[in-house]
């Protein structure tokens, strides 16, 4: 009997978890709440673009800690990185080899020594924390940034990006 409690307690608290991970994990992901992100909104997080990049068989899955802590540290979208890796590589899976550059950064010519290097120095550019670079990325709107990222050049862009970022936010 009390194993059937304990089981059942179980799959009622995973299912708790999958709620919440549905409902809440797109939710405080904009720029305004990046800075007051409770633990329980980086996991949420965290899980949501752990479980795209391991459905895409991503090389950055190890990688997803460094995507939350600079989107905290630049404050940037949480899901924004990641889905500009999704449309410009696949989730790091279509890069020239040895580049670790997933963003298509530099028209994909720059190098980085890891992925962790390419995701701080993407998310320094588009937070604008980059004197040299802040002119170009000084959109306060997740739009925006994408806008000079590449929208100005590819006019569906931003909308394509902003796609990966809701299936992010699914957890798809």
């Amino acid at each position: 009997m009390i194993k059937k409690i304990i089981i059942a307690l179980l799959l009622l608290y995973k299912v708790a978890n999958v709620y919440a991970v549905e409902n809440i994990a797109g939710h405080s992901a904009y720029i305004s709440d990046v800075r007051n992100l409770s633990q329980h909104d980086f996991s949420l997080k965290r899980n949501a673009i752990l479980k795209v990049l391991n459905k895409y068989e991503s090389p950055l899955s190890s990688n997803v800690d460094a995507f939350v802590e600079t989107c905290l540290n630049y404050e940037i979208n949480c899901y924004l990185l990641p889905s500009i890796s999704g449309l410009e590589s696949t989730f790091g899976r279509y890069v020239y080899p040895g580049s670790y550059n997933p963003f298509g950064w530099g028209s994909c010519k720059i190098k980085f020594k890891s992925w962790d290097a390419a995701i701080e120095t993407v998310a320094k550019n588009l937070g604008g924390n980059n004197p040299t670079t802040a002119r170009y990325y000084n959109g306060t709107t997740t739009e925006e940034k994408l806008h000079h990222y590449n929208g100005s050049v590819v006019p569906t862009y931003t909308g394509e990006v902003t796609e990966f970022m809701k299936l992010i936010e699914k957890g798809a």
